[in-house]
């Protein structure tokens, strides 16, 4: 469903295999057989593509053989008529209208249209086929992060985690290094006298809070300093 979602039916590369596909379950007759698309050397392939079928759908294969390397392989988000390969960190020299800012794009989505969004930080796998749908104030994030060996889709809120966001950035901005707000800011002392003792606690305990949530995780991999504290 996810390829369908994302792959217009003019961008699908038709073959003639027929078949239920492997990657997405979805029943086609203009599919190609997976020998033509795998090869031994092809990486991610039995967590992608797990074996199930011979065939593979001509929307999946469109998201698995664009090019190389594969866009799909990035971060994506996705809406109804609309593709974005979002940046954790803001860099004008590929930030594009294609290439928001997570932060931009996250709080440019509307709560009743359906999304996908797929939160990658290793672009060699495809995780794409994981995702799922969501819509309204529920929000779905499939993220794949190595360095916290995590991979698997959180559920949460979108106003929650646009709150969040807000203030994760405010904190990151006071000079609080990520990892200070995953586990705990008083570990800092030279920021702790900069900012504050008391202050420093206050925020803390918030962030005792924060870190029990879902929206937690997207939150602290995709915050970015601002140029001024809200």
């Amino acid at each position: 469903m996810i390829a369908r979602f994302i792959v217009k039916p003019e961008e699908a590369r038709a073959g003639n295999h027929a078949g239920t596909c492997g990657v997405c379950a979805q029943y086609t007759e203009r599919g190609v057989h997976k020998d033509d698309v795998l090869q031994k050397t092809t990486s991610n392939v039995t967590v992608t593509f797990p074996g199930l079928t011979d065939t593979m759908c001509e929307y999946c294969l469109a998201m698995w053989d664009n090019g190389k390397p594969n866009k799909f392989n990035r971060a994506l988000l996705a809406t109804e008529g609309k593709l974005y390969f979002p940046l954790i960190a803001a860099n004008p020299e590929i930030q594009s209208e294609e290439r928001p800012t997570w932060g931009e794009a996250l709080r440019a989505l509307k709560p009743e249209e359906p999304r996908v969004c797929v939160l990658n930080l290793d672009f060699k796998k495809r995780v794409w086929p994981r995702a799922k749908i969501s819509q309204g104030d529920a929000l779905s994030i499939l993220i794949h992060d190595n360095s916290r060996t995590f991979s698997d889709n959180i559920q949460c809120s979108l106003s929650r985690l646009l709150h969040t966001l807000d203030r994760l950035e405010e904190i990151y901005t006071l000079g609080f290094s990520k990892s200070a707000m995953e586990t705990s800011l008083m570990g800092i002392q030279k920021q702790v006298k900069l900012v504050g003792f008391n202050v420093t606690m206050v925020l803390e305990r918030e962030l005792q809070e924060l870190r029990q949530t879902p929206e937690f995780l997207p939150a602290i991999i995709v915050c970015q300093k601002r140029e001024t504290v809200l």
